[in-house]
């Protein structure tokens, strides 16, 4: 087999062009462009690196002071005897809303006890940053083990039942208490 010529571009370049014409305008105007390349390449390249450096030094500012600057935060409190939670959220430190939850056991004592006030405990705090995030917490009351439960504790236990549990939980001390959830949780799911 034999093989075939490859046929060659007619435009390689702006020198060939210029050689090709062969007019002087044809080549003062490729040098023209040939410079006017050379400094908009020259631009080009000042204008990428100076966008990599912004860039760059944005992302590196952004990380170093990224877990310093918070833009949210949210406390979460649970009433040691009813065992309501709240929960504000506080956005960029100015702008905040509380969430509440009341329980059943709660309810049942505002029936009985019209003046009734929660006893809130802080629980947690977690704080939420640019690049990270950070959580603080406390001990969560004894009655928090109940917070699955307390609808149907109220429902399924007697007032004189319920009157004696939140009795412990307001003068008991910790072990006491600990010994009465566990005694009603017993019950409760015994009882099923």
């Amino acid at each position: 087999m034999a093989r075939q010529p490859v046929a060659k571009s007619s435009y390689s370049g702006h020198g060939n062009m210029a050689a090709q014409y062969g007019d002087k305008h044809t080549k003062a105007t490729v040098a023209h462009l040939t410079v006017s390349l050379i400094h908009m390449t020259a631009r080009t390249k000042k204008r990428i690196v100076w966008s990599i450096s912004i860039a760059v030094s944005a992302v590196m500012l952004l990380g170093l002071l990224g877990p310093l600057i918070p833009y949210k935060k949210a406390d979460i409190w649970v009433c040691s005897i009813s065992g309501s939670t709240k929960r504000q959220v506080t956005w960029f430190g100015y702008y905040s809303y509380d969430e509440r939850t009341t329980s059943a056991l709660e309810q049942w004592l505002k029936r009985r006890e019209p003046s009734f006030e929660p006893q809130w405990q802080h629980t947690s705090t977690t704080t939420y940053y640019v690049l990270a995030r950070g959580y603080a917490c406390g001990r969560a009351p004894e009655v928090y083990q109940l917070r699955p439960i307390l609808d149907g504790l109220v429902t399924k236990f007697s007032d004189e039942r319920i009157a004696d549990l939140i009795t412990v939980l307001r003068q008991g001390s910790r072990d006491e208490q600990r010994q009465a959830i566990q005694r009603i949780s017993d019950d409760y799911f015994d009882t099923e």
